[in-house]
Parts: structure tokens; sequence; C-alpha cells
């Protein structure tokens, strides 16, 4: 009788294939409410057939009638990005209908397109923009000269390996990369680097971007000294990046300034909770079960697709997510900066005038 088993088991296998194929000609997501399309795949149904306009052409064509054609591919990875489910669950999705194979492969190669051919949606902002971006976070915060704010999150990822677990443990015990984000007050994401493993500190992460490299050369071409990111205390002093001052006196400029810091701030964690609540993938119950490299395309991935959100200017998450978000993302960070200032060699002089000079003219 057991001999006789694998046919069975094929012959099922086969009538699977044929069923799910016959529900993905049948069943088109489009034809879904808007509202349930958009809570299903956080596009609505417009901007996602300009999103897979903007994929396909640099996707493989299937070569047979039944292969799975690139719009469910595109779907599907999405999907995944979206609710950050396991792939099986996924693929059984009624307008899905892919086996657990077929998700991985799909989402590999989306978010591989995504990551090479629409990047150009994260753009530091040039020298051109940077008034209304200041006019905005001044009529905000009260802070003057700020272009954006940057920060660390962390994505849970698996144990990549004993050769290479020092340096992706973090500091609550799982295994996790330490995402540098940088971003405006209207939650457009400037630039990511998803290229680091927790144990490297986000002074360190920061030190070795192109961001640094690039504003300290229009620091040294052009003079700015009037254009400045916001960094919490685990970052440098820099004349381009300000930091709060370590621990001043109540009611002082200095307090005063690092509680409209502080406030400020808050834009790229709401940025980090909306970019989680958006996909779920990136939270940290949800763990990539990926290898470094491949989560960090995926995280690539994210981003580029929620940049494309804030520019259509699409609905925002429910508010209970963005909180949980948020929560989840200050309880990562609570012990990561060091208690003391850590400050940049480097103009460390200049830095520290200038950040005294803000506090002694706007928060007297």
């Amino acid at each position: 009788m057991a001999r006789f088993l694998p046919y069975f088991v094929n012959d099922d296998r086969n009538y699977l294939r044929r069923l799910k194929r016959r529900a993905r000609i049948t069943n088109d997501p489009f034809d879904l409410p808007n509202q349930r399309f958009i809570e299903l795949f956080r596009f609505d149904k417009r901007t996602m057939r300009e999103v897979i306009d903007m994929i396909e052409p640099h996707m493989m064509p299937g070569q047979r009638g039944h292969r799975i054609s690139r719009q469910i591919r595109i779907l599907a990875a999405i999907r995944f990005l979206a609710c950050g489910s396991y792939q099986r669950c996924v693929g059984q999705d009624c307008f899905i209908n892919l086996s657990q194979s077929q998700i991985s492969i799909a989402v590999n190669e989306v978010t591989h397109v995504i990551e090479r051919h629409l990047n150009h949606f994260i753009n530091f902002p040039s020298q051109e923009e940077y008034p209304a971006i200041k006019r905005t976070v001044m009529e905000r915060f009260n802070l003057p000269g700020v272009i954006g704010f940057v920060d660390g999150t962390h994505v849970a990822i698996l144990n990549p390996g004993r050769d290479r677990e020092h340096q992706y443990l973090n500091r609550k015990g799982y295994h996790s990369k330490n995402v540098q984000l940088i971003c405006g007050p209207n939650n457009r994401v400037y630039a990511v680097n998803a290229a680091h493993g927790s144990a490297s500190h986000d002074a360190f992460i920061w030190r070795t971007s192109n961001i640094n490299t690039m504003l300290q050369m229009r620091l040294t071409e052009d003079g700015d000294r009037n254009s400045w990111l916001l960094g919490d205390s685990g970052y440098p002093l820099m004349p381009y990046l300000l930091t709060p001052f370590p621990h001043p006196p109540e009611n002082t400029p200095e307090s005063r300034f690092n509680n409209a810091h502080r406030r400020a701030r808050s834009c790229i964690e709401q940025c980090i909770g909306i970019l989680k609540a958006r996909f779920r993938c990136l939270l940290s119950e949800r763990a990539l079960r990926y290898s470094p490299p491949k989560a960090g395309t995926i995280i690539n991935a994210c981003v580029i697709l929620h940049n494309i959100m804030v520019e259509r200017d699409l609905p925002l998450p429910p508010e209970v997510d963005i909180l949980n978000a948020i929560y989840q993302h200050q309880a990562d960070e609570d012990d990561d900066h060091p208690d003391h200032q850590i400050e940049a060699p480097e103009n460390r002089a200049a830095a520290a005038q200038n950040r005294a000079r803000i506090a002694r003219n706007y928060f007297r």
C-alpha cells in the first residue's frame, strides 16, 4: 500500500495547483471595494496600478500560459510586506492563491526591482528646498534652520548564524538590524541605511553614512552653517547635526531648547510609526525570516513604497496602529544611548557655540 502513496500525493498536489490557478483567473483583487483593497495592500487601486506599471517592465515575463502573471506577483509581494505574516498564509489568500515557494520568489523578485529601479523616490532635499522645510519646522516647533530629523530603529530578523550573531544581537536579546532613517516634517524619508546590525551604534552608522559625507562637503564648499538635522543624544554634535544639551538645569534656555528639540524629534518617531504600521513585516513581533542582505532589501523596498504613499497623499493607517508602532520603537531604543553626550572632535567648539546661540536667542 505504501508504494502507491506518492502517486496519490502528487495527484492531490496537481489538483490543488489547478484549483489555485483557476481561482487566480476568476478572482481579481481590483474587484474589491476600495477601502478593503487599501486594508489588504495599503495602496488605493489607482496608485497600485501606477506602482504596477512602474515595476512590471523590470520583471521577468511568464514563459508559459499558466505562469504566474507579473501583476499577481507584485500584489503578492506587497501583501506580504503589508501584513508581515508567514508566506504560506499570504499565499492562501483567495485573491493571491500561490504556494509558499511562489510567494518567496515573488517577494525576492519584486523587492529587488523596487530597490534598484524605484530608488529615486528616496532623495535628500536640495539646498533650494531648504527654505520651505525650515519654515515648516520653525512654524511648528520654533526651531530655526532644521532641514530634517535622524534616528535609528530596530527591525527584527532571524539569527544570521553563529559566525555573525554578535553583529545582530541587540540589548533586548533578539536579533535585528539597526536601520538609520532621516525624514522631513511631512513624513517623507530622505535617506535610509539598512546595512548595519544592531550591534552598530547610531553614531557609528551616522559617521559612515553618505549623508554625513554630503553635508560635510556642503559645509566645506558652500559654507552653509545655518542648516542642520536634529538627532538624539546617541549622535555626535556637529555643525550640521544638533543634539540636546546634556543634563541642563530646569527653567534655563538650554532646558527649553531641549524641550523644543524633543517635540520636534517626534517627527521621526511618527514617520517610523507610520512606516511600520503600513508595512507590518518591519515590526519586531514579525521578524523577517531572511538573511541580513535580503532583509535590507525588504526594508529599502518598504521605505520606497512609503514615500510613494506620502507623495500621493494616501490615507494614514489607523491611529492605534501608528501609536503601537511608535511605542515599540521607543521601547527598543530605551537602552541604546549612553547617558553622556557624544561629541565629534572635528568642529566641536563651533557646533557647541552654534547650539548655545540658538538656545540664547530663541529660548530665553
